[in-house]
């Protein structure tokens, strides 16, 4: 009995055993990002924007599984610009209904579209509806780009326009017995008024409309543009949303209503139905692979800037930006004699005002090898993710990248009162003045709230003459432009806050004139901090059930792996899961 149940178990031990190293095998075909596939000869690009498009680079098998974005905004805009000049490439289609992008990737995809268009490559786009779903807008803001715009027959059409609705929690709090307590370097510096105010101030207002004004005009001004439309008739467009696909026809924003199959079989039949369609993240893999002659590395800032390092070493940073391993990696680049030049892509809505710090210092830290230091701004630059970046050397920000908010805030939520109303009572033992500074059992003394007032003018100074110095202006006129202010890129591009209107694409054009290259020549980007490239870091999410001799299998089983061939898409419209 006892020799049966150990055969049991043995058996039980190795099917689990060949599950993990099933599963390990499975995660690396679709993780095999470092090999060189071959490209058909000619081939149709397809960009399936349903699937959003993250700011960073995947390095994680699950993502793949998981149907998540296999290729940044990055590695999507460089292949564009590769493919307008690939004489393989025939055309691209772009499926952009219910597309999840914030406006600044927006406008990024929709310049490397026009870029590709201009090299008389046809681009086709398609959407069930557009406008109707949330992030609608931005997607048909680069179907418009297109040549044709196809749109199914029952489909809306809907530019809604701008609104910002924010709740506003002071009286509630204050109902309930919590009180919070600010201190706010200016007063547009609005992150908590929703709990000190119960309704919206009227500065906070004027400003709001002023920067929504300029989100919408940027919308309405590209699309009258690419479709040579009147933009006088703009606000029409915005009036009469939401619209049904044959009035969006009659305008002119859509050139076909049809459904997607049969824009596919109208492709099969203009371009053979022998012609591959290829997803553009299969393209990038394997452009980002040709030889280059210069390394330029890239660190992604993503997220809430934090102190410290991640409780555990992961990749990608997708959710914090972590001061420390930030700090590291630019000093990392730095150091690095085979890295030229280093871009911090930011996307951030700030944080921690000491790590903020800590990342401006090794900016300015590597800046002085020489290497060219820029900072390109995704969908948001705001507060600390301005901080991090105004001591490059250059920084490159879309029309819609929400920049600048150069202020401070700080404080707590006092609970005192709601003590009170639950009839708890907080004794308390304490030694030093401040020592309940922090403590949300009672409010500030008038000696900690001296302490409040004292770091965020301390802070908001700093914040200030570190902005002075970096965009080489005047301390007076950063404080014009600070006070919690928020622009559009556009905006900050106008006054002084940012050196160039644009992205990836903007950003490389410089590297090219900074690092002298010449005609022809690519740039190679490199990711830092690195991600483990190894079997067992590629596999650490399976918990480190491998153990070393299933690690040699599948170290042997990628090397197979990454000689497979490229996949091609048979049909474009597959539906994300």
């Amino acid at each position: 009995m006892l020799r049966w149940l150990g055969k049991v178990l043995l058996w039980l031990c190795a099917a689990l055993g060949g599950a993990v190293l099933g599963l390990g095998l499975l995660l690396l075909a679709f993780a095999s990002h470092g090999y060189t596939p071959a490209l058909p000869k000619t081939m149709i690009l397809s960009l399936d924007l349903r699937y959003g498009i993250a700011e960073h680079e995947s390095y994680n098998p699950l993502d793949y599984l998981l149907g998540r974005p296999a290729a940044s905004t990055r590695e999507v805009v460089m292949a564009l610009f590769d493919a307008a000049i690939d004489p393989g490439v025939q055309a691209l289609v772009i499926r952009a209904d219910d597309a999840t992008l914030g406006l600044a990737q927006a406008q990024e995809l929709y310049d490397a579209v026009a870029y590709f268009r201009s090299f008389d490559k046809p681009v086709y786009a398609y959407g069930d509806s557009f406008g109707i779903e949330a992030g609608g807008t931005n997607g048909y803001l680069i179907a418009s780009a297109a040549d044709e715009i196809w749109l199914q027959p029952s489909g809306d059409w809907a530019l809604l326009g701008f609104i910002w609705q924010l709740p506003y929690a002071a009286q509630l709090l204050e109902t309930i017995g919590i009180k919070a307590e600010f201190a706010t370097r200016e007063e547009y510096k609005s992150a908590m008024q929703s709990f000190t105010h119960s309704s919206m101030p009227e500065h906070e207002r004027t400003a709001i409309l002023a920067l929504g004004g300029n989100v919408m005009q940027q919308k309405l001004t590209a699309i009258a543009q690419s479709r040579n439309l009147d933009p006088a008739l703009s606000n029409l467009w915005v009036e009469q949303s939401p619209m049904s696909a044959a009035e969006a026809l009659g305008l002119g924003l859509v050139t076909n209503l049809g459904y997607a199959q049969e824009l596919e079989a109208a492709l099969m039949e203009r371009y053979g139905k022998d012609t591959p369609w290829l997803d553009i993240a299969d393209y990038a893999q394997h452009t980002a692979s040709e030889p280059a002659a210069a390394t330029v590395a890239v660190i992604y800032a993503n997220g809430p800037i934090e102190r410290g390092e991640p409780a555990e070493d992961y990749w990608p940073p997708e959710h914090s930006v972590y001061a420390d391993q930030t700090a590291h990696a630019i000093l990392d680049a730095a150091d690095d004699p085979a890295i030229r030049a280093i871009v911090l892509r930011v996307d951030s809505p700030g944080g921690s005002y000491i790590a903020s710090d800590t990342i401006w210092h090794a900016v300015s830290v590597a800046k002085k090898t020489g290497k060219p230091v820029y900072a390109v701004f995704g969908n948001v630059a705001a507060s600390g993710g301005y901080f991090i970046a105004m001591g490059a050397d250059k920084i490159f920000a879309s029309p819609g990248s929400i920049t600048g908010s150069i202020g401070v805030v700080a404080g707590k939520f006092s609970i005192a009162g709601l003590l009170q109303k639950l009839q708890i009572t907080v004794d308390s033992v304490q030694i030093g003045t401040n020592a309940d500074l922090w403590s949300p059992v009672n409010g500030f003394t008038p000696a900690g709230r001296a302490k409040l007032e004292e770091f965020a003018d301390r802070s908001y100074q700093d914040f200030m003459t570190k902005a002075a110095e970096g965009r080489n202006m005047p301390l007076e006129a950063i404080h014009d432009l600070a006070k919690g202010q928020v622009w559009t890129g556009e905006q900050a591009w106008d006054l002084g806050l940012v050196d160039g209107l644009g992205g990836w694409m903007e950003a490389e054009d410089n590297l090219y004139q900074a690092l002298a290259l010449k005609d022809g020549e690519r740039i190679a980007y490199s990711v830092y901090p690195k991600p483990a490239e190894d079997i067992q870091g590629i596999l650490s999410g399976l918990g480190g059930y491998l153990t070393g001799a299933q690690a040699s299998v599948l170290q042997k089983a990628w090397q197979r792996v990454t000689t497979s061939p490229i996949s091609i898409q048979a049909r474009m419209w597959a539906t994300p899961q």
